[in-house]
């Protein structure tokens, strides 16, 4: 990170900054100088958000004394992790039905409760290979792609652009949405801690809470009902219980007998008032699940986590596993709603089946950090993934897919990858605010 930059040697230009070949730097500089020999150079850092680095030389070519002056700017992304959906070192193949575009789980009007809204999706999903082969096999990016100078870019039918374009039924890619300048860094992970508490495993009791509704009838007016109140107005030809409301008397006459005497037949109806209202009664279902890593807040050690195993996050917890991740059938890890969890990998980390479940919905929950000797990382079957994945020399490796939307959601920072099936990849763009900060990335770099 920048940190104080006026010190340590460093100056402060406030006004911008002139170089040679009449090069002025706008605002404010940071800014040192070093002489070598008759040659010197000078290095300049601008402040703001996303510094630019200029660095220009000056030396003298020994018999003609001619000087010769050169000045390189570089481009940084600043302080966030994860910039981008899925950056790659080399190769980047996509097979199948493979799309990605982006949304911000942090802004209402683009996503639905902080997940993903197809109907709310952005064009910023954004997917570059620094020095391989970015091949889309006909996939379609929301966005734009990226290779660096020596990298190869196949489209091989795809679709690369913003929303307007791709929905509209162009084909190829937009002008000005392929990158050709990509040049990120990928320092190592180096895990914070290489031993710590052994988890505990354990059963946890899991509580449900349910209402249920019944609704309850009487004739006289209820004293402290819950919830609303219906009236009925029934008839009754008998004496009604409960408070009477006003009479109603029918009377039919006849003639009956030989002398044909008139009969009066009275009939009294009682009409009177039903009152209907709710009770709310609480419910409690209980479940007890044995999980064989329990995580609360803190620091934990493993030597691996097997297959099969189930592992549960309920607080603010760091694992470091030595070595290989296995997760396939009913393996899972569960990040609870209070839970987050970086997960340090230094040997292959394998999640298929149901994987990593992570009941939050917020792609900062769950942070998979490959250190060196993490060489692959698997994404299988139809689980979906909501986190962010940093394993600079690992292949990733995401199949299967299926008709859900969410294979992955989050970012993606890997040596190589390969998508196929029908898979879906939506970058989280409150990631670059509220993800995982790092030292300021190069982003691209030009001669001037």
């Amino acid at each position: 990170s920048r940190g104080n930059l006026a010190a340590n040697g460093w100056l402060v230009s406030s006004n911008g900054l002139s170089l040679s070949n009449n090069i002025t730097l706008p605002g404010t500089q940071y800014y040192q100088t070093r002489a070598l020999g008759d040659s010197l150079y000078i290095v300049a850092i601008s402040d703001g958000t996303y510094p630019t680095i200029t660095s220009q030389a000056i030396t003298t070519v020994p018999v003609s004394g001619q000087k010769i002056v050169r000045t390189v700017k570089v481009s940084t992304a600043g302080g966030a992790t994860f910039v981008r959906g899925l950056i790659a070192k080399g190769d980047i193949d996509w097979s199948g039905n493979i799309m990605s575009d982006s949304f911000n789980s942090s802004d209402p009007a683009q996503s639905t409760g902080g997940r993903y809204d197809v109907t709310k999706r952005k064009d910023n999903g954004s997917v570059s290979s620094v020095s391989g082969r970015l091949s889309l096999g006909g996939g379609t990016i929301y966005g734009s792609a990226g290779i660096g100078e020596t990298g190869t870019f196949l489209s091989e039918g795809g679709i690369v652009g913003d929303g307007a374009w791709v929905d509209g039924g162009n084909t190829g890619v937009q002008p000005g949405h392929l990158e050709t300048d990509v040049n990120l860094s990928f320092p190592d992970v180096t895990p914070p801690f290489t031993t710590g508490v052994i988890p505990p495993a354990g059963v946890v009791t899991n509580y449900s809470f349910y209402t249920n509704t019944v609704p309850v009838s009487t004739l006289a007016y209820p004293l402290g009902h819950i919830g609303s109140m219906v009236t009925n107005h029934p008839t009754s030809a008998t004496y009604p219980a409960g408070t009477l409301q006003p009479v109603t008397t029918n009377s039919v006459t006849s003639t009956t007998g030989k002398g044909r005497h008139a009969v009066t037949t009275t009939t009294t109806t009682y009409t009177y008032t039903e009152f209907i209202y709710y009770t709310n009664t609480v419910s409690t279902s209980t479940n007890t699940t044995y999980y064989d890593i329990i995580l609360d807040s803190g620091d934990y050690y493993v030597s691996n986590i097997p297959n099969g195993s189930q592992v549960l996050v309920r607080g603010n917890a760091r694992l470091y596993v030595e070595n290989d991740i296995e997760m396939s059938g009913q393996s899972q890890i569960t990040i609870g709603t209070t839970g987050s969890l970086n997960l340090y990998c230094n040997g292959d980390a394998k999640l298929g089946g149901n994987g990593v479940v992570n009941t939050t919905a917020e792609s900062t929950r769950f942070s998979l950090w490959g250190t060196p000797g993490c060489k692959e990382v698997q994404l299988g079957g139809n689980a979906e993934f909501t986190g962010t994945i940093y394993a600079p020399q690992a292949h990733l490796h995401a199949g299967g897919g299926g008709n859900t939307r969410y294979d992955i959601v989050g970012a993606a920072i890997v040596n190589s990858a390969k998508l196929n099936g029908n898979f879906q990849f939506h970058f989280d763009e409150n990631l670059v605010v509220s993800g995982a900060r790092s030292s300021f990335i190069v982003t691209g770099w030009s001669e001037i």
